[in-house]
């Protein structure tokens, strides 16, 4: 996916638990709905990732 060190380090702030969450079950489910629901490329998941965290909207609500 290709997230740059500073994005990946500002996300990591924001929301610590990632280190310790199981991907296939907290993460994979999040992505999947954007390719396939939301119908985001695959090339513009970083930038809606990141744009995302800007705004403030965050990620799964129980991550």
């Amino acid at each position: 996916m290709g997230i740059e060190r500073s994005a990946q380090g500002q996300i990591l702030d924001m929301h610590p638990q990632l280190l310790t969450v199981d991907p296939h079950s907290a993460l994979y489910p999040i992505f999947d709905f954007l390719l396939t629901e939301v119908r985001i490329p695959f090339p513009d998941i970083q930038k809606s990732i990141i744009r995302s965290m800007r705004e403030g909207f965050g990620w799964g609500g129980g991550l």
